[in-house]
């Protein structure tokens, strides 16, 4: 276990971003100790954006990897102690990667398309799903859909 301020640059990686997040906010004088961060979660990314948002992280680059048809996020991060908020689809895609307009960025970004026209097709198709939010689901589809084709051509 780190002493606080004990190293510059603190790596999590192979976890997922709720146990990433989890560990960030287990003590928060001891995560703003640290000037940077690498985070590569194995999955729920956007449980980790929302924490890192919560505690002051912000995110400088994101970088979408590929490997064996499975996309894996790695997020660099400066402690700087502002608050701020995400979009879902800024928590769910990126801030950065969301915007970005490379190749790889793009496939990452219909992936996640792909993911929220599933879960309208089955909340559409299940006779009683009262968890799931279906506008927001459409309002991100809108958007996102927007961004890609703005960035084609």
């Amino acid at each position: 276990m780190l002493s606080p301020g004990e190293v510059h640059t603190v790596v999590l990686a192979g976890m997922g971003g709720d146990t990433m997040a989890a560990i960030l906010a287990f003590d928060k004088s001891k995560t703003a100790s640290f000037a940077e961060y690498v985070f590569q979660p194995m999955s729920k990314p956007y449980v980790l954006r929302r924490e890192m948002a919560r505690q002051g992280l912000t995110i400088n680059h994101e970088l979408v990897i590929k490997e064996n048809r499975k996309y894996y996020v790695i997020i660099h991060a400066k402690y700087q102690g502002r608050v701020f908020q995400l979009s879902d689809l800024e928590a769910d895609i990126g801030p950065i990667i969301l915007y970005n307009k490379d190749r790889l960025d793009r496939e990452y970004q219909m992936q996640w398309l792909e993911k929220y026209r599933r879960v309208v097709d089955n909340a559409r198709n299940a006779r009683n799903n009262p968890k799931i939010n279906i506008e927001a689901y459409y309002a991100k589809i809108a958007e996102l859909e927007g961004l890609i084709n703005a960035g084609q051509g």
